[in-house]
C-alpha cells in the first residue's frame, strides 16, 4: 500500500499520543461510577507507566537532543519541538495525578477509610503511631551527609529525604527503604490511615536529636533505563543484553521531582549535583509518586476485612471454561475443529493444558515456544522443562530484550537450557512480540496463536484472543516463522 500521500498532518506524535493514553488510564481513576479501590488502583499504573515511559521513551529523546540530532518525525516534530510539547503535556498530568489523589482520599473518608495527616490525631494516637515508626521502621533507616557521593549512591525511583535549614553547611539525607510500607494502621477500632512519609518527616528528631525544628523535603529521581539498539555484528546477544542491563545501577539521572515547598537553591544544588537538566526537575504537590496507593488493598487484607470493603473492586469474575480444551483430548479435538478463545472471559486454563498436556502426552515429540514475558512461578515454564527432561525436543525463542524484564529473560534462558531445553534469542537489531506455540504430535503440527504474553498471572485481566489450530497451512507458516527467527531458516 502506498502512503506517500499522507502528510504530517495525518499522523499523531508517538510521545504525545502516549500522554494521551495515559491521561485516559488516569481519567478512570477519576471516574466515580468505577469502584474507588479500583480507581486506586488505576491511579498507581499511571505513575508505573509513566515511570517506564520516562526512563526509556524520555531518555531516548534526550538522547537524540543530546546528539544534535533534528530529524523531523512523521508527525513533523523535530526532538526538540517533541520533548518541549511533552514537558507542558507531563506538568499537566501531574496536576492530575495530584487532584485524583485527592478526591480520592475524600471518597476513601467517605467509606470509613481516611488518610489522615499525622498533625490531625489525638495525642494518644500520635503516641502510638510514633512508636510503631520507632520500632518498625526507623531501624531500617541510614543518614548520610548530603554530598556527590550519598547522592551518586541513590536509587532509581525510591523516596529520599533531605533535613536542614536553608544555608545551612551540611544537609542530612536518607532514602526510605523500597520494601517500607507507604501506609501505617492507626490502632484502634475504627480503620484509619496515615502515610509513612508524613509519620517520618512528623518524627525526624527521632533519628538524631540535631534533625529536631529542621525543614524536610523529599526528592525522587528516574534512571536512563533504555537499552540501546544492538549493532548488527554483534555476536553474543545474552553477553550484550547483560551488559547493557548491568549499567542501569549507575546509570545517569533524568528526572528529578522534588516536594514543592524545597527551597529553589536546594533544589538547584540537587540537580547540579545530581546532573539533571533543569528542565527535568518538576516540583509537585502532595506525593512524589503515587505507586503507593494500591498497598491500600494489602492492609485490608492483613487485617482481615477484604470482605467487608469487597464492594470497593470489581464483581469477581468467573471466567468460562472451553471443555474440549480441558481435558487429554486437548489435540484430538483441535485436529477436529479450531478455537477461539477470548481471555479473561474464556479461562487461561485452556492455555495451560495445551502446555501440560503436550508434556505429558507419549506422542508428542516436540515442543516450540516463543516467550516474551512470563509469571515468576510460570505453570508453562515447568511443562516445558518437564517436556525435555523426558526426553522430548523443546525449542523455545526467548526475547531477552523485552522492556524491564531482561533480568528475568536472562534467568529464564539458563533454567531452561538447564533443564535441556533448545533456547534461541532474537537477532540483535529485531525484538520478538509474537505469542506462538506448536506441538509436534504424531507427525502433525497442531500451534496455538495468541495477542497476549504466555503469561498466566497477567492473563486474569488482561483482554487477549487465543486461536487453537491444526490447520495444515497455518501450521506451517508457524513452522517458517519459527525456522527464521532462530536463524534455521535456509
Amino acid at each position: 500500500m502506498r502512503l506517500d500521500f499522507l502528510t504530517h498532518h495525518d499522523f499523531m506524535n508517538r510521545e504525545l499520543s502516549w500522554m494521551a493514553f495515559n491521561e485516559r488510564v488516569l481519567a478512570l481513576s477519576q471516574d466515580a461510577g468505577q469502584p474507588l479501590l479500583e480507581r486506586a488502583n488505576f491511579l498507581s499504573i499511571t505513575q508505573s507507566n509513566f515511570d517506564e515511559w520516562y526512563m526509556v521513551r524520555m531518555a531516548d529523546l534526550i538522547r537524540d537532543i543530546q546528539a544534535g540530532d533534528d530529524k523531523k518525525d512523521p508527525a513533523g516534530m523535530t526532538p526538540q519541538q517533541q520533548m518541549n510539547a511533552v514537558r507542558h503535556a507531563i506538568r499537566k498530568q501531574l496536576r492530575h495525578q495530584y487532584q485524583s489523589y485527592e478526591a480520592l482520599k475524600v471518597a476513601l473518608s467517605n467509606v470509613h477509610l481516611p488518610i489522615l495527616p499525622v498533625a490531625d490525631l489525638k495525642a494518644h494516637d500520635r503516641v502510638a503511631v510514633r512508636q510503631i515508626f520507632q520500632q518498625t521502621i526507623q531501624p531500617q533507616l541510614t543518614l548520610k551527609t548530603m554530598d556527590a557521593t550519598s547522592l551518586s549512591e541513590v536509587s532509581n525511583g525510591t523516596i529520599n529525604f533531605v533535613v536542614g535549614h536553608t544555608g545551612d553547611a551540611d544537609w542530612t539525607t536518607f532514602a526510605l527503604p523500597a520494601a517500607t510500607p507507604r501506609f501505617i494502621r492507626v490502632p484502634g477500632p475504627n480503620i484509619r490511615f496515615v502515610t509513612t512519609t508524613d509519620v517520618m518527616t512528623t518524627y525526624m528528631a527521632d533519628l538524631a536529636t540535631n534533625l529536631a525544628d529542621k525543614q524536610v523535603y523529599q526528592f525522587r529521581i528516574l534512571q536512563d533505563m533504555s537499552i540501546p539498539i544492538l549493532p548488527k555484528s554483534t555476536t553474543d546477544v545474552v553477553d550484550a543484553i547483560q551488559a547493557e542491563v548491568d549499567k542501569r545501577a549507575t546509570a545517569p539521572a533524568i528526572n528529578l521531582t522534588v516536594s514543592a515547598q524545597m527551597p529553589a537553591e536546594l533544589k538547584r544544588h540537587l540537580q547540579q549535583v545530581l546532573g539533571v537538566d533543569r528542565l527535568h526537575v518538576f516540583k509537585v504537590k502532595g506525593p512524589l509518586a503515587y505507586d503507593f496507593v494500591t498497598e491500600l488493598n494489602d492492609l485490608l487484607k492483613q487485617e482481615g476485612q477484604a470482605a467487608e470493603f469487597a464492594f470497593l473492586h470489581y464483581h469477581p469474575y468467573q471466567p468460562h471454561q472451553v471443555k474440549a480444551l480441558a481435558g487429554t483430548d486437548i489435540f484430538d479435538n483441535i485436529v477436529a475443529q479450531d478455537y477461539l478463545v477470548h481471555h479473561p472471559y474464556d479461562s487461561y486454563d485452556a492455555v495451560l493444558n495445551f502446555f501440560q498436556q503436550a508434556a505429558h502426552d507419549d506422542t508428542v515429540s516436540e515442543i516450540g515456544i516463543s516467550i516474551y514475558r512470563v509469571s515468576h512461578d510460570s505453570p508453562i515454564v515447568a511443562a516445558l522443562t518437564q517436556a525435555a527432561q523426558a526426553g522430548k525436543r523443546v525449542v523455545a525463542l526467548v526475547e531477552i530484550k523485552a522492556r524491564f524484564d531482561e533480568p528475568n529473560n536472562l534467568k529464564l534462558v539458563d533454567t531452561l537450557q538447564a533443564a535441556g531445553v533448545t533456547v534461541f534469542t532474537s537477532f540483535p537489531v529485531m525484538k520478538v512480540h509474537a505469542k506462538m506455540a506448536y506441538v509436534v504430535r504424531d507427525g502433525r503440527t497442531i500451534v496455538h496463536l495468541g495477542t497476549g504474553n504466555y503469561n498466566d498471572k497477567t492473563a486474569h485481566f488482561y483482554t487477549d484472543f487465543g486461536l487453537f489450530t491444526a490447520d495444515e497451512h497455518m501450521a506451517a507458516d508457524v513452522r517458517r516463522v519459527f525456522a527464521y527467527v532462530t536463524g534455521q531458516a535456509s
